[in-house]
């Protein structure tokens, strides 16, 4: 930890600009090896890399989502939708 990172465009704009930022604000981000760490603001154009982080990315409870039969093909769009976001189970039922 306490690498520092250069900051591209796109995320010192948004960063810096956008949000606001100054040096010592953090925020969590994902690095090039997709490991999740929290990075502080050194600079409007740097980062240090604070700490890794536990990527833990399941609900700490099942979900199931319970919806009436959908018309046409919009069944498999909800199942996507719901395993996007994490659901464990859809149900249908005719109502």
């Amino acid at each position: 930890m306490g690498q520092l990172i250069q900051l591209d465009a796109d995320t010192q704009h948004h960063w810096v600009q956008v949000l606001r930022g100054k040096p010592g604000d953090q925020a969590e981000a994902v690095d090039a090896a997709e490991q999740l760490v929290l990075l502080t603001l050194t600079s409007a154009t740097t980062a240090e890399v604070s700490q890794a982080l536990e990527n833990n990315v399941e609900l700490p409870i099942e979900v199931t989502v319970v919806a009436g039969l959908p018309k046409q093909d919009k069944a498999e769009w909800i199942v996507q939708k719901a395993t996007e976001m994490g659901a464990f189970d859809v149900v249908f039922f005719r109502c």
